[in-house]
């Protein structure tokens, strides 16, 4: 993992193989390979923050997903980290239950229903001018990763 989007960069840490990589973003790097931002250990009080070359990812029969990525791939907008850094916040939904969504916003895919009084921890979120702002979280109970729209948490 290393602190800018180039082998030139200086390495941050070494991932372990068959370790988990949160994908927060990717761009576009040299020969049509791409570099991704993201976490490894996300959400965990050791969380670590940088990029790595996709050739280090494994790919599924999705083809265009990592397979260790469980949510965020794609996405434009870089994540704001959360502040205070790893800061709990519950679920508060006027209709009970809030969409955890594989990405930032409605046209992604539910990954599944958080009740309201779900504790989860907020990763990061989209800029505070962006509207609806979408944020990154992982869910106490299981550490389910997914995005949630932040005006449903407290």
């Amino acid at each position: 993992m290393r602190a800018r989007p180039s082998v030139r960069s200086p390495r941050l840490d070494a991932i372990a193989t068959d370790a988990f990589f949160l994908v927060a973003s990717c761009v576009p790097g040299r020969r049509g390979a791409r570099w991704c931002f993201g976490s490894y250990d996300a959400g965990s009080a050791d969380a670590r923050y940088g990029w790595v070359h996709e050739s280090q990812f494994e790919y599924d029969a999705v083809g265009d997903m990592p397979s260790t990525t469980l949510a965020g791939y794609g996405v434009t907008a870089p994540l704001v980290a959360a502040e205070p850094a790893r800061t709990w916040r519950s679920v508060d939904s006027d209709d009970g239950s809030l969409n955890l969504r594989l990405g930032p916003g409605t046209s992604h895919d539910v990954i599944r229903r958080l009740d309201t009084g779900t504790r989860v921890l907020l990763i990061g979120c989209g800029p505070r001018s962006s509207r609806p702002r979408w944020c990154l979280v992982r869910d106490d109970s299981d550490g389910t990763v997914g995005y949630v729209y932040d005006a449903e948490l407290r």
